[in-house]
């Protein structure tokens, strides 16, 4: 098995403006690519603005750049920008700090051919089998290539089950080899139709399919089994056995979901049982996604989707009221301090367990779940509290890779001008180039990525936990502007934040409702969206950890309310009313004596 890199096919255009290409003589450059040279910075934004399936390199003197740079920063094709320092002009290049694809400032035009050439090099470059290290999820939770964490969630791993199929194309039984696992059915096809057959009636991406044939019959078929979503990985088994790296680098750069090309059984084995153990942590990495559509009245037409963005802006209001809001009772308090004690002090690991425990939490409202999120909440704001907070006098553009499900893709996709928040603390990157590598890589690998270009207003204030990387506060909305796939397919989206659009929000929930969200009204906010389960389960929780305390009344007074909204509660809504009044009443006798007396 090779462990070489392939190059895949990525048109590439580099674009001079103001800047002159050396001579033919002068060059050390080995690249033969598109070059247009630009006098006029009109024609040249033009030609910019208007190439839509090319990657280009913009190479830009440096009094040509601070007028033409802003407009065309954030153009999809962009790849880098290169900036030429003008002979002889003393130049302030502070100004480059706000866009983070210019790579920096140069005096020699060889100097920066020599860096266009070193970096187009690299670009489309991915392995011949995938590369599936668990550091991949350490870089998409940290937003930063290389880095060393790697997170230990064994725990949480969903059981997810992979189905190895082959398919047999060489016309020939039995095939070169025979998969044996005692623990899982491997399905085996000689006739493609039966094969499409059996594929066609999975619903979800766990197919790992072996191709065994010559070059010619694969590839044909490729072009078929590449398309079904249901197919998470597709392993090429040559029976030529001819080791052909023309063949062999076409197969793979196909399709993304192209594990590999593999001439020995034990490769394809090791390869396949490496790519399942990846495979069944997957879900566990993506970050919930809610996308909200915004409609005048929002509790009409409340989809599961418009539930679990609704109760997830609740929630964290309720997690942070919990420890923080005056009133709330000590019972509650003490017992978030206690979990408090067996947490790890890691921020990076606070907010894996955090996104995890709070998915856990819209999809089934458990107590335990309720009082650690809401500690883990309270370290990882404490630790905010001490990070460094800036602002920029300009707008700029942040960037965040983001692991996603083809659901959540669709939903973005389709929902241009909506809302959507991610569950999570959501980390960005002041670097393109690194924010690309890591989308880059996980794409590369089978999954499915999104750049998210951040756009932020100007004097608008950011938590940095380092130089580089911004970290969101919960729960942050973002409003989606639109997407575009890039020229070596990672779809990019440009959003902005929303959180003054999720203030109206919350505003009519009030007026409808006619109580604020409140730790003691939460109930009655989740009863409003139709999870009633979770109201019920949280007002029990209530009643059951302060049974003694004044804010009984309040609880049953509520709880009510919420039976009220429940088709074929009524008994249980005048059980708890009656509770309410029961323990209302001797107060307003002893009242009553007093002012007698």
């Amino acid at each position: 098995m090779y462990t070489t890199k392939l190059k895949q096919n990525i048109d590439i255009l580099i674009i001079y403006l103001g800047v002159h290409p050396p001579s033919s003589t002068e060059s050390k450059s080995t690249i033969s690519q598109n070059i247009k040279i630009f006098k006029d910075e009109f024609s040249c934004i033009s030609e910019l603005l208007s190439t839509e399936r090319q990657a280009i390199y913009f190479i830009i003197s440096a009094t040509l750049g601070r007028i033409v740079i802003p407009l065309i920063h954030n153009h999809i094709c962009i790849e880098h920008i290169y900036i030429q320092r003008d002979d002889g002009i003393s130049q302030n290049c502070t100004w480059i700090d706000g866009y983070s694809k210019i790579l920096g400032t140069w005096s020699s035009i060889q100097e920066i051919e020599e860096q266009v050439e070193q970096d187009s090099l690299s670009l489309g470059v991915r392995p011949i089998c995938w590369s599936r290290t668990p550091d991949i999820f350490g870089e998409l939770w940290a937003q930063k290539s290389s880095i060393t964490i790697v997170p230990d969630i064994t725990d949480d791993i969903k059981q997810i089950y992979a189905v190895p199929v082959i398919v047999n194309l060489c016309g020939v039984y039995p095939p070169p080899f025979v998969l044996h696992n005692g623990g899982i059915k491997i399905y085996e096809f000689s006739a493609v139709e039966d094969c499409r057959q059996f594929i066609e009636e999975k619903e979800i991406s766990t197919i790992f399919l072996v191709i065994i044939g010559d070059y010619n019959d694969v590839f044909n078929e490729l072009q078929l089994f590449v398309k079904y979503n249901s197919i998470h990985a597709l392993y090429v088994f040559p029976i030529n056995n001819s080791n052909d790296k023309y063949c062999e680098s076409i197969l793979v750069c196909e399709s993304p979901k192209i594990s590999g090309v593999f001439y020995q059984e034990k490769d394809l084995l090791l390869q396949m049982v490496a790519d399942i153990c990846f495979f069944r942590q997957i879900p566990t990495h993506i970050p919930e996604m809610n996308v909200f559509e915004i409609e005048f009245d929002i509790l009409s037409s409340l989809t599961e989707n418009k539930k679990a963005f609704l109760n997830f802006q609740f929630l964290i209001d309720i997690l942070k009221q919990l420890w923080c809001a005056p009133g709330v009772p000590s019972k509650i308090s003490d017992c978030i301090e206690t979990a408090a004690t067996g947490l790890s002090s890691d921020l990076f690991m606070n907010n894996i367990q955090l996104t995890l425990e709070i998915d856990r939490l819209i999809k089934q409202f458990d107590s335990d779940t309720l009082i650690k999120a809401s500690s883990r909440l309270r370290l990882i704001n404490q630790h905010l509290e001490s990070s460094v907070q800036k602002t920029y006098p300009f707008s700029m553009t942040i960037y965040r890779a983001q692991l996603v499900s083809d659901k959540d893709l669709t939903a973005i996709k389709e929902n241009k001008n909506n809302l959507f928040t991610i569950h999570t603390f959501a980390l960005a990157s002041r670097s393109f180039s690194s924010t690309k590598n890591i989308c880059r890589r996980a794409y590369n690998n089978g999954l499915t990525a999104v750049l998210l270009e951040i756009n932020i207003p100007k004097k608008t204030p950011l938590t940095y936990l380092d130089s580089d990387i911004i970290i969101f506060p919960l729960p942050t909305v973002f409003k989606i502007i639109s997407t575009v796939e890039a020229p070596d397919k990672i779809c990019h989206v440009q959003i902005e934040l929303a959180d003054s659009t999720m203030d109206l929000i919350t505003e009519q929930l009030y007026y409808t409702i006619g109580e604020h969200l409140t730790w003691l009204t939460y109930g009655n906010y989740l009863a409003q969206i139709k999870k009633f389960d979770a109201a019920e389960n949280y007002f029990k929780y209530l009643e059951t950890i302060l049974s003694d305390s004044p804010e009984c009344a309040s609880i049953y007074n509520n709880m009510s309310v919420m039976y009220l909204s429940i088709s074929g509660k009524d008994q249980e809504a005048l059980y708890y009313l009656k509770k309410a009044q029961d323990l209302i009443k001797p107060n307003k006798v002893e009242v009553s004596e007093k002012s007698t007396e």
